[in-house]
């Protein structure tokens, strides 16, 4: 039996700003209806190796459409960049290689058109470690514009528009069973 979790509808009563949520809510819970069972969105994870299987990856990310970008750190350093223009293939890049010239990033980065969740932490690391970034949307202030009363979290917003789990909760959960 499939559970989806959804707003009370006690709280919607109490607060009427939560009935965006609740619309995605019961919209999921309606396509979820149509299965039996739950069935993972399918993923296509390709881990970029080289210089050369960098560019190669990076032509498939081609413009005019915009490329999801999402950096990774540890403290100052990017430790990798995902980025994906059409579900489910995604690319990451190790940071170390993104960062070199002859990786082509740093010239593709600077012609895409690219959709970050909180830019305006992602865009400064990137400015940090010499990759300046061409035109951008930041899909936490587009979610913010729409729905300024809910949460703005990466975790909340991939929710509402996708049905992937969040990831780095999987990590933190799947961490902690450890």
């Amino acid at each position: 039996m499939k559970y989806i979790g959804v707003i009370h509808p006690a709280a919607l009563a109490r607060d009427p700003t939560l009935w965006g949520v609740t619309v995605a809510d019961l919209q999921r819970a309606r396509e979820e209806a149509d299965h039996a069972t739950y069935e993972a969105e399918p993923c296509d994870y390709v881990v970029v190796e080289d210089e050369a299987a960098c560019r190669a990856a990076l032509r498939l990310l081609s413009p005019p459409r915009p490329v999801a970008l999402d950096i990774e750190t540890s403290g100052k350093r990017i430790t990798c960049i995902g980025l994906c223009q059409t579900p489910p293939h995604v690319y990451v890049l190790p940071g170390d290689l993104a960062l070199t010239r002859e990786s082509g990033f740093p010239a593709w980065a600077r012609d895409a058109h690219l959709l970050i969740h909180n830019a305006a932490f992602d865009v400064p690391a990137l400015r940090a470690n010499g990759i300046e970034v061409g035109r951008w949307d930041d899909t936490m202030l587009l979610h913010h514009s729409v729905y300024s009363e809910l949460p703005q979290t990466l975790a909340f917003v991939q929710s509402v528009y996708t049905r992937l789990p969040f990831h780095k909760g999987m990590m933190k959960f799947e961490e902690e069973e450890k």
